[in-house]
């Protein structure tokens, strides 16, 4: 097995101004040095303060507080009676004029962990109580929550923890979900059947619905692994003859 290790460059940040503010967002004109020591400009967007957070000091920070601005949940729904399934939601997206399919999300409070806000955000936009996913591990490293992650690094500073929970659907308290969601929220729920996500998403994409990223990316995954699986048991063979 062979490992890349990649070094920081020299790249930084050395001043960051608020320029205007809208609702729960700020514009942000940045100045930078690149690798080389140049001077440089760009502007981009970052989430304002959380609630109940004090307003922030301008200066080379890049954002109002640290760590993950908001968590995405992967929720496997479980049952006895039925296949496996991942959990969706569809909700009008006005800067993209249009209804999307994301993962369950929301913001991190203040003093929350990232698993905490994900049993929160799960229970509120879909009426679901989970719990971690027990036993999904990679070496000694238990993955349920993921490093904190950019998004659209080219233009905002927001990032996400990923975390994954388990649904236990055979389990009452999940027998009937019923959401807590906020006045301006209309949100429904898609189960979609674990090996036919990429395929319901591109008929879902053909009907105009929008697709995030990370969904789109994490079915491609699920495909990818297979693939990656065949041709390494392909390449085996081939040696082995």
């Amino acid at each position: 097995m062979s490992s890349t290790h990649l070094h920081a460059g020299s790249a930084h940040v050395v001043s960051c101004t608020t320029t205007a503010r809208a609702l729960w967002l700020k514009l942000q004109s940045i100045l930078y040095k690149d690798t080389k020591g140049n001077t440089r400009n760009c502007a981009r967007t970052t989430a304002a303060e959380r609630r109940g957070e004090a307003v922030d000091e301008e200066g080379p920070d890049t954002k109002a507080h640290s760590g993950a601005d908001a968590v995405a949940v992967v929720a496997l729904l479980t049952s006895h009676t039925e296949n496996p399934k991942l959990l969706f939601v569809k909700q009008f997206r006005p800067p993209v004029n249009a209804y999307t399919i994301e993962f369950p999300a929301g913001l991190i409070d203040p003093g929350e962990t990232p698993l905490q806000a994900a049993l929160r955000e799960l229970k509120e936009e879909t009426g679901y109580i989970g719990e971690p996913l027990e036993g999904s591990r990679i070496g000694n490293d238990v993955v349920h929550v993921s490093p904190e992650l950019c998004l659209s690094p080219g233009m905002t500073a927001e990032s996400i923890h990923v975390v994954t929970l388990k649904v236990d659907l055979d389990d009452e308290k999940n027998h009937h979900p019923k959401q807590d969601l906020d006045e301006e929220e209309d949100i429904e729920i898609l189960r979609i059947e674990v090996p036919s996500l990429l395929r319901e998403l591109d008929a879902l994409a053909g009907e105009n619905y929008r697709i995030f990223d990370g969904v789109y990316l994490f079915a491609y995954g699920l495909v990818f692994s297979g693939l990656a699986d065949a041709l390494h048991s392909e390449h085996t063979e081939a040696k082995g003859g």
